[in-house]
Formats: structure tokens, sequence, C-alpha cells
């Protein structure tokens, strides 16, 4: 654990305080050490010359390990500490016992669901996607693809096939050989004159539009 709630009122502490008028200022200073371990390492502290922890907190204060068992022991004496372990050299504050397995319930629970498979994560975006947009209809919208309304694929855009015998002939535009031009004005042949570009009557000249008729019908 990299760190732990403080009190701020932990000075005025009564075990505190009785830690302090018995053993002075030097055993708080060894009992805020022993909490500090306890935190960091989450289990209990080992008072025992032997133990790395134990040696680092008398390098730490400048003590020997007498009186760092004097001072640990007395604490349990008091309340602020209680022993543990088959031999009872080692100590455990109550509130830092109750931290440190709330902590791994928390840890516990994450786990089970990361094997759940918990949050599935975002996926990334590429660089070469492209956001589909969707009209109103709910349709998504693209250069390729045909709506109803346009010019699509639809039956009703569809030029009937010649399967459908004379409903095809009906449907099927007039071919160029089937009608003639003629003049709008005098009903006579036109021509198309390819320098004005335009068509010309025999007997009116330019002629803007002429009409189409049937080729049976013109003399």
């Amino acid at each position: 654990m990299d760190y732990f709630a403080h009190d701020t009122k932990a000075m005025s502490d009564d075990k505190l305080l009785a830690l302090r008028i018995d053993k002075g200022l030097e055993a708080v200073a060894v009992y805020w050490c022993v909490i500090e371990k306890i935190y960091a390492d989450e289990k209990p502290f080992e008072v025992s010359e032997t133990n790395v922890e134990a040696r680092s907190v008398l390098l730490r204060l400048g003590v020997g390990f007498d009186v760092l068992s004097e001072y640990v022991f007395h604490m349990c004496e008091i309340g602020l500490l209680e022993r543990c372990g088959e031999d009872g050299k080692s100590v455990m504050s109550e509130r830092a016992r109750k931290h440190i397995e709330n902590l791994e319930t928390k840890r516990e629970t994450a786990r089970q669901n990361g094997k759940k498979g918990g949050r599935k994560p975002k996926a990334k975006k590429s660089g070469n996607q492209r956001k589909t947009k969707v009209g109103s209809n709910g349709e998504p919208k693209s250069a390729s693809y045909k709506t109803l309304n346009g010019i699509g694929f639809d039956k009703q855009n569809l030029i009937p096939s010649a399967s459908d015998g004379a409903d095809a002939e009906e449907a099927a535009p007039p071919s160029a050989e089937s009608t003639k031009p003629i003049c709008p004005l005098c009903s006579k042949p036109v021509r198309f004159d390819a320098k004005s570009m335009g068509w010309k009557c025999e007997l009116c000249g330019s002629v803007k539009e002429p009409v189409f008729v049937n080729a049976e019908e013109v003399a």
C-alpha cells in the first residue's frame, strides 16, 4: 500500500498520549515508523533481530533492538498494537488490519471481473476508417448506395425486358427509322443542317424544333 489515512487529531489520542508520558517522544516516532511498515508491507510487523524490516527501523531511528522491543511491546500493553503470530513476536494494528482486508477485497473483486471479461476496452479507430453517414430513414448514405428515390435498381426504374412481349414494344422508345421530323408550320419534311447546326425546311427556312411523326404518315 502506497499511503494510508492519518488522523489529524492523532496526537490528542489518549493511548498515544499515554505512550508519550510513559516512554517519551522517541517511542511515538517508533510507533509511526512501525505503522508505516505495516501498511507498506500489508502484513504484521515482526519484532526480531533477524527481521530485515525491524533492522531497517533500527537504522532509521538510531535506536537499539532492546529499546525497539521495549517500546513496541509497551504499545501492545496500552492497546495501540496487538500481538499476533505463533510466537507472539509480531504486532498488528487493528485499524490497519481492516484497511488491508478491505483493499484485498477490492483487488479480488477486480480480478474476478477481469476473468469474466470486465469492461470491454473501446476499439481504437484506425486512420483509414471513415464514418458512414446515416439518413433520416436509418439507411447508410454513400456514393455507391442507391435509394428507392434515386436511380437505383428498384422495379419502378427497370425498363421491361424483351421477354415481356407486346408490353416491351409499347414501353420501348421509338427508333430513329420509324419516325421522321417535319416542319411544325407546313408539315413538310425537314433536314438537319450541319453548318448552322439546326433544322431547315425548304419552305419555311430555319425551324427551331421539328415535330417527329410516324414515317408512314410522311408523304
